[in-house]
């Protein structure tokens, strides 16, 4: 009989969540058990996702769902362990780092959500990278249009680099020249604040910088600089690795550049699972990239939260619920 209610409630809730407002983008699941095989329910993998789009699972197709790669590993550790989940996703679209210190990490019930997590997993660089590009042809043009995203801003470059081929030159020299220390001060702000407040025997894992860009008809100097840029934001998330207790995700060393949407940039269900399959890994001490001892060191070493219900994982047949 508690079965039946339990199922019943979960349905019912289910049922609530499907009908609430778009904007809320809650993730509901429902399950059927078999009595005899339901997980132990004594245990629970409770996880916390903060990021950008990759991390919210962004599709640019509204009737393609695409499950992010969080949701995809902690289901697989609470399979592995036989127990309950729970993810709270506070992952953002076009959210940049200082973004997530200011608008995310300073919300109580973030706070809140990062103290009872067991998995905290974190996507964040790629707008910070994308936004500097931006701004940077957007100068480079003489700063006559604001750009809303980096797709317009390359388009224009290209239009007026056949006017002026040696534009091109300036672009690269401007991007290569940047300065990461920004990036550094927020990204230490960060860590802090998740250090801060998380439980002891969490674990958080950190994504590296795959190359956004890696799709878009760049002019190779530009591409270059980028590439650079990259680099030196990978070794700052690298370097600070062993000092915060986080593992760092080589995606930059994947092909996941390789799975991405129409869009060129967003990785597509392959992209994510492949991230989940990195991520997994450094939770089970595999595939993270090697990071230092200290900074510097030279050895080795939408706003709104998506809810998920919890049940049993093993034995269970899934329906995810559209947002």
């Amino acid at each position: 009989m508690k079965k039946c209610i339990k199922t019943a409630a979960v349905l019912l809730l289910a049922v609530i969540l499907t009908a609430a407002p778009d904007h809320i983008q809650e993730m509901a699941e429902t399950a059927q058990t078999d009595v005899g095989s339901a997980a132990d329910e004594s245990g629970e993998v409770y996880g916390t996702v903060l990021g950008d789009s990759i991390a919210r699972g962004y599709s640019a197709e509204k009737n393609v769902r695409i499950e992010c790669y969080g949701s995809i590993v902690i289901k697989r550790k609470a399979e592995d362990e036989a127990c309950l989940y729970e993810i709270r996703n506070y992952a953002r679209d076009g959210l940049d780092t200082e973004q997530l210190n200011e608008e995310v990490l300073t919300r109580r019930e973030v706070l809140q959500d990062l103290a009872k997590s067991d998995v905290i997993l974190i996507s964040t660089g790629s707008n910070d990278l994308l936004n500097q590009c931006r701004s940077v042809i957007g100068r480079s043009l003489g700063g006559e249009e604001e750009f809303t995203d980096i797709g317009q801003a390359v388009k224009a470059l290209k239009e007026r680099i056949r006017e002026n081929p040696l534009l091109v030159f300036r672009v690269a020299e401007a991007l290569a020249g940047w300065d990461c220390q920004a990036f550094e001060q927020e990204w230490i702000r960060m860590l802090d604040t998740v250090t801060g407040k998380k439980k002891d025997g969490a674990e958080i894992v950190v994504n590296n910088i795959y190359n956004p860009a890696e799709h878009m008809d760049l002019p190779d100097p530009v591409r270059r600089a980028a590439a650079g840029m990259i680099r030196d934001m990978n070794d700052i998330i690298e370097n600070y690795a062993r000092e915060y207790g986080y593992k760092a995700a080589d995606l930059a060393a994947s092909d996941i550049s390789e799975h991405v949407q129409r869009d060129g940039v967003h990785p597509d269900q392959t992209g994510q699972e492949k991230i989940a399959e990195i991520v997994y890994g450094c939770l089970q001490h595999e595939r993270c990239r090697e990071t230092s001892a200290e900074p510097g060191g030279e050895e080795p070493q939408e706003g709104q939260a998506q809810k998920t219900v919890t049940f049993p994982t093993q034995n269970v047949h899934r329906r995810l619920l559209p947002y």
